[in-house]
């Protein structure tokens, strides 16, 4: 669900998202996970900026604190 929510909100830049762990336990309240995600980005035409990147990402990191109640863990 994670994954397809970060899809369907993505960019044309976003050019694959995978879950490469997730840890359920005392450093995590509850009912909750903590899932790690890989998310690579290109452009066919040139090489992004890490302003173009951070942006993107930015925009995608807020949906899914909207749609899904994701938070942020440091």
């Amino acid at each position: 669900m994670v994954v397809k929510t970060i899809r369907e909100c993505g960019s044309l830049l976003l050019e694959s998202v995978e879950v490469f762990d997730v840890y359920e336990g005392e450093a995590v309240a509850g009912w909750k996970k903590s899932i790690a995600l890989a998310c690579r980005y290109r452009a066919k035409d040139r090489t992004l900026t890490d302003e173009e990147v951070n942006r993107v990402h930015a925009v995608l990191v807020e949906e899914a604190r909207t749609r899904l109640g994701a938070e942020l863990r440091a």
